[in-house]
């Protein structure tokens, strides 16, 4: 990790926001807002809660949220957030894969720049679709596979349209991480990365009936509590 964070164009930005992790949610919550209306009554689950800015927020807010995290030191993270403004919210350790939850519980289910780091992305959704009620929602973010920018991991253009190998290479050559091509411990070759029509196909193989495309603001706005 330390590595990953030297090299970072943004790195002093990133700890802030790790640090300040509640902070830094308003976009989220709102793009939920826009197309749900509402929040409060709503069962909330989120997938891959990281350090609990999300759950937090949402807390505070009154709402129901259930947090699932497979780390026990970024669920100690969210623990001691929660302890120091007072949140209540629940956080369940698990993987995606294999979530912990019995059938048609949530109203909503999100997985924010969750889906490309579980082993299995179809699994994953499979198990999303069991846990959410007939008429629930799911919101998530994928990283487009022939995106022009530069990936959001490793900062660099154009890695997700070579094969794994020559990409990985080129990571290990631009020294992110040095010595590694891993990402917070996951293998670049093991991360997943979709076309929007592929990540389509795939939600409606699973299931899902309906697809709403909407942008987001960029969630490094910052807020306060």
């Amino acid at each position: 990790m330390d590595g990953y964070i030297e090299w970072r164009p943004d790195r002093d930005k990133w700890i802030e926001g790790k640090l300040h992790d509640e902070n830094y949610q308003a976009p989220l919550i709102e793009f939920i807002e826009f197309s749900q209306s509402i929040l409060v009554g709503k069962k909330v689950l989120n997938i891959g809660s990281g350090m609990g800015g999300f759950e937090t927020i949402l807390a505070l807010r009154g709402v129901s949220i259930t947090g699932l995290e497979p780390s026990h030191i970024q669920m100690g993270i969210t623990k001691l957030r929660h302890r120091k403004y007072g949140a209540r919210a629940n956080i369940v350790e698990g993987k995606g894969e294999r979530l912990p939850i019995k059938d048609n519980v949530f109203d909503i289910v999100c997985l924010w720049a969750a889906i490309e780091h579980v082993k299995d992305p179809p699994q994953t959704l499979r198990e999303v679709y069991r846990v959410l009620k007939p008429d629930g929602r799911v919101f998530m973010t994928f990283c487009n596979k022939w995106t022009i920018s530069k990936e959001e991991h490793y900062f660099l253009r154009f890695i997700t349209w070579v094969p794994r190998g020559i990409a990985v290479r080129y990571i290990k050559f631009r020294k992110r991480m040095p010595g590694s091509d891993t990402y917070q411990g996951i293998s670049f070759k093991d991360m997943h990365y979709y076309s929007v029509p592929r990540f389509e196909n795939l939600v409606f193989y699973i299931g899902f009936k309906q697809i709403n495309k909407e942008p987001m603001r960029s969630p490094k706005i910052q807020t306060t509590i």
